[in-house]
């Protein structure tokens, strides 16, 4: 079984979820919309897209669940599924 770093070498979301680990411990909608405004401001809006692209591959492999427990090891941060949800609907709006 391919690891998620094999399936997503380009990394655009795991990026993200890093970008959220430098916050705060606990997320709100408001949060999410800043981290996604200063995400494109950083990156720009065609990786953003390439996030979004990446982002429905992750949802159609049903691998979110995994990101979400990746992101609670890796970041040592408490975000969960349902949060993960609300950001990946928020990316793909």
């Amino acid at each position: 079984m391919a690891t998620l770093d094999e399936k997503y070498p380009n990394a655009y979301f795991d990026y993200l979820l890093s970008m959220l680990s430098k916050s705060k411990d606990i997320w709100i909608e408001t949060d999410f919309r800043n981290l996604l405004d200063e995400f494109r401001d950083m990156e720009g809006e065609q990786l953003f897209m390439n996030l979004q692209n990446e982002l429905k591959q992750i949802i159609a492999n049903q691998d979110l669940e995994t990101y979400a427990l990746r992101a609670q090891e890796y970041h040592r941060k408490k975000i969960n599924l349902t949060e993960i949800q609300v950001l990946s609907n928020m990316i793909l709006e």
